[in-house]
């Protein structure tokens, strides 16, 4: 439960946030803010804008020195299993949580390393709909504390409110481009389901087709959205909005 003073902090950045006058600033008064909620520093990250998935750097906020160009050198986007699930998910989750879904022996090795540097867990909250394309805030707390749905509730709005005040001091990225050819209703069906891991004849078992005509419908896809792997399929449609993560 959150003292007096806690609680008129964290109001006071919901009030004020979008008329804070310099990025600085902002992000000063957002960390007093998360703070009162027992979270320790705060970094803004794009994943995706324009319809393309980018690449998972800092835009502002605080990151360890060194991490970025060590998470980069070592190519651990690719094994980083809480990019998924911020393009899967509508709530915030740790690393600790993404962790525990990794199968990848890299994925063990990327968190040992970031909870070493960092000398922290992470509360990683997403943010859709800013120009159109999915952002996430990571908020660093003690490993091993626990972060109840109340306080993951508050941390999100908080994410929220910073990251569409943060985004105003930068210019505003050019606006999606539609598809040349749209995916059929079958086509979608098919890249949400491989979204969620399924391989071709999981989708023709659970869409009543066959296992090449699952293929087939996948493969036209990749080919509609500029693709060549099943996981570029699934990020590129998650960062154009085709495929939307579940309401709960």
């Amino acid at each position: 439960m959150l003292d007096e003073p806690s609680r008129s902090t964290v109001f006071r950045f919901l009030r004020d946030a979008q008329g804070i006058g310099t990025l600085d600033e902002l992000n000063s008064q957002f960390i007093q803010a998360v703070e009162a909620l027992g979270f320790k520093s705060a970094v803004y990250i794009r994943l995706s804008a324009n319809g393309q998935v980018l690449p998972p750097r800092p835009v502002f906020g605080t990151a360890p020195d060194g991490w970025v160009d060590h998470y980069f050198a070592n190519h651990y986007s690719r094994f980083d299993t809480a990019i998924p699930m911020s393009f899967q998910s509508r709530d915030p989750f740790t690393w600790t949580e993404a962790a525990a879904r990794g199968v990848e022996a890299r994925t063990a090795t990327l968190f040992g390393e970031a909870f070493e540097w960092w000398g922290a867990d992470t509360l990683i909250c997403p943010v859709r709909g800013i120009d159109g394309g999915l952002s996430i805030v990571n908020l660093t707390l003690d490993r091993g504390r626990q972060v109840d749905s109340a306080e993951r509730s508050t941390a999100h709005a908080l994410a929220s409110l910073f990251a569409v005040a943060g985004e105003g001091f930068f210019d505003r990225p050019e606006p999606p481009q539609e598809l040349e050819k749209p995916l059929t209703w079958r086509e979608a069906e098919c890249v949400y389901w491989v979204c969620l891991g399924k391989s071709d004849s999981d989708i023709g078992r659970i869409l009543s087709i066959s296992k090449k005509t699952a293929n087939h419908h996948v493969e036209a896809a990749k080919t509609k959205l500029g693709v060549s792997s099943r996981a570029s399929l699934a990020w590129r449609a998650f960062a154009l909005g085709l495929v939307q993560p579940p309401l709960s």
